[in-house]
């Protein structure tokens, strides 16, 4: 009786462990580990059929290719569906189009270095976003302020319709 007793023992035992280890796959075929690949931030390079961003979010460094860098000087969520990053002009290529949108002249000018900006964006997804730099909608030209205060107080989500005429569209 008491080797019948071990035998069943021993087998419920086997069969627990085989049960556990399936019931513990199972669970990870369902549920999955995620791609890490696949978090939404906007630490890159965003490009359109026209332009591109690099942003660099550990370094706080912006790059609208070809037309300026600039420093991050604010702290926003990265990961957040919309938001606004206020920049501080470090380099910038001024590009002077007429009524066409032909341009006219381009030259680098060291006029904004140290002036305040921002680069708006929304529905920020995984490998996509629109985005839009700062500009006065009357005059077409970069919206800057000479503070980090000023440009605080009128960079705000309340008045991106005050800064943005309109939106690119975006891929990593």
């Amino acid at each position: 009786m008491n080797f019948y007793l071990t035998e069943l023992c021993a087998r419920f035992s086997k069969r627990a462990v085989y049960l556990t280890v399936i019931v513990l796959l199972t669970g990870f075929l369902f549920l999955g580990c995620g791609d890490p690949n696949t978090s939404i931030n906007l630490n890159g390079t965003w490009s359109s059929d026209f332009d591109s961003y690099k942003i660099d979010t550990s370094a706080k460094k912006i790059e609208y290719v070809g037309n300026y860098k600039a420093d991050i000087v604010n702290s926003p969520d990265y990961e957040v569906n919309n938001g606004i990053l206020i920049v501080k002009f470090t380099w910038y290529w001024e590009i002077i189009y007429d009524e066409g949108w032909n341009v006219v002249s381009e030259e680098e000018t060291t006029a904004y270095n140290e002036k305040f900006g921002a680069v708006y964006w929304k529905d920020l997804a995984t490998n996509s976003v629109k985005m839009g730099d700062a500009y006065d909608t009357t005059t077409w030209e970069h919206a800057m302020y000479d503070t980090l205060e000023e440009a605080q107080m009128n960079f705000t989500i309340d008045k991106t319709g005050d800064y943005i005429g309109m939106w690119g569209s975006y891929t990593k």
